[in-house]
C-alpha cells in the first residue's frame, strides 16, 4: 500500500496547531464604540424593492433586535411614527440626513439613528422533475413474456429567499457620519428537497435575520468566539538578551523579576482579562492584576517580584494563569529556585 506521507505531515501539523490554540468567548466592541453614546433611533429603510413592507419591515426587525441585544436604548420606527406621524417620516428625502437629524433631535430620546436602504427582498419556489440518465430499473409488465427497462421519475424543490441592504448610523448633534457599511448585510438562504425543510417564506425569514444580526454586529457590542494562541497568549520571561524575552519558568529569588507576557488578538479590545498568580496544589490568590486589552498594544508586560509570593517562595511552584469575563484561558507553572 503506498503511503501518502505529505498527507500524515498535513494532518500532524494540523492537529499540534489545534492543540496551541483555544476559541474564548469575548464582547466584540464596534470600531466608534463610545460609552457616552446610549441611545439610538431607527428609522425606517428606504425601499428599492417591489415589496412595499420591506424597509418598514427590515427596520423594525432591526429595532427589536437591538433592544434585545442592550448596547442602547432604543426608540424604534413604530414609536417614531407614533410621535412625529408617518407622513413626516415619509418625505424625508433619503440621503437628507441633516433633516432627519433635526426631525429626530426634537424628540430629545437619541443622541444617533439609523437609517439604510434595502436592494433585495425576495423569495422564490422552483420544482423540477427530471429522470435519472445513469440507471434504471426492470419493470415487469401484464404481459409474462414483456420485460422494459424504466428509468424512475424524481421530483425537486427549491425555495431561497434574498435579503441585501446597507445602513448608515448618524450622530444628531451635527449630522456627521458615525459609521456605515461597507459591504451589503444579508445574502441567499436556500433549502432543497422533496419536501424542502423550509417553505420560501421561511427562506427570507433566515436571510432578513442574518442581515439583521450582521448590522447589529456592525453598530452594536455582541459576543463572538475567537481564536486564541495559546503559546502567545501568556509566557513567563526572566529578562531581555538583546530584543528579546529570555522564556523561561524558573526563576532565582534575588535575579530578575518574573514578566507575565500576555498577548491576544485585535479582536479582544475593550474586553476585560485578568492575571492570577496561586501556588500549586492551593487555591489562595497571592497576586492578581485586571486589565482591559487594547489593540493599540501587541504585548502586555506584567512584573512579579519574587519576593510578593510569600514569605518564603524558594523551592515552590506557582501558577500564573490568565483568564477572561468568561472562562479560563492559559496557565503556566514557576519555580522559584
Amino acid at each position: 500500500m503506498h503511503t501518502n506521507w505529505k498527507t500524515i505531515l498535513l494532518l500532524l501539523a494540523t492537529c499540534c496547531f489545534a492543540g496551541c490554540t483555544k476559541t474564548i468567548e469575548i464582547r466584540h466592541y464596534p470600531t466608534f464604540y463610545t460609552p457616552d453614546l446610549k441611545s439610538l433611533a431607527v428609522l425606517p429603510f428606504d425601499n428599492d424593492t417591489l415589496n412595499k413592507q420591506a424597509g418598514h419591515y427590515l427596520a423594525d426587525r432591526l429595532a427589536k433586535s437591538l433592544r434585545v441585544n442592550g448596547t442602547y436604548k432604543i426608540v424604534g420606527p413604530r414609536e417614531l411614527a407614533s410621535r412625529v406621524g408617518s407622513a413626516r417620516l415619509k418625505e424625508l428625502p433619503p440621503a437628507d440626513k441633516q433633516a432627519a437629524a433635526e426631525l429626530i433631535g426634537n424628540l430629545g430620546d437619541a443622541q444617533a439613528f439609523i437609517i439604510g436602504t434595502v436592494t433585495t427582498f425576495t423569495s422564490a419556489k422552483y420544482s423540477y422533475r427530471w429522470r435519472y440518465r445513469g440507471y434504471g430499473q426492470y419493470w415487469y409488465g401484464h404481459d409474462p413474456y414483456y420485460w422494459r427497462w424504466r428509468r424512475p421519475i424524481n421530483y425537486y424543490t427549491h425555495n431561497e429567499g434574498r435579503v441585501r441592504a446597507r445602513a448608515t448610523l448618524v450622530r444628531i448633534s451635527d449630522g456627521s457620519i458615525v459609521s456605515e457599511t461597507t459591504m451589503y448585510a444579508g445574502g441567499t438562504v436556500f433549502a432543497e428537497g422533496d419536501p424542502p425543510y423550509r417553505t420560501h417564506d421561511e427562506c427570507l425569514v433566515e436571510a432578513t435575520r442574518r442581515a439583521v444580526d450582521q448590522l447589529i454586529g456592525r453598530f452594536a457590542i455582541v459576543r463572538r468566539r475567537v481564536r486564541v494562541r495559546l503559546d502567545k497568549a501568556l509566557r513567563t520571561a526572566g529578562g531581555r538578551d538583546g530584543d528579546k524575552w529570555i522564556i523561561t519558568d524558573r526563576f532565582d529569588l534575588e535575579g530578575e523579576p518574573v514578566t507575565a507576557l500576555v498577548s491576544l488578538p485585535p479582536e479582544c479590545t475593550g474586553n476585560r482579562f485578568r492575571l492570577e498568580v496561586t501556588e500549586s496544589g492551593r487555591d489562595e490568590t497571592l497576586l492578581e492584576e485586571d486589565f482591559v486589552w487594547s489593540d493599540r498594544q501587541r504585548e502586555r508586560q506584567i512584573i512579579i517580584a519574587p519576593k510578593r509570593l510569600g514569605s518564603s517562595p524558594a523551592g515552590r511552584t506557582f501558577a500564573i494563569t490568565l483568564y477572561s469575563e468568561y472562562e479560563r484561558i492559559v496557565s503556566r507553572k514557576i519555580t522559584v529556585k
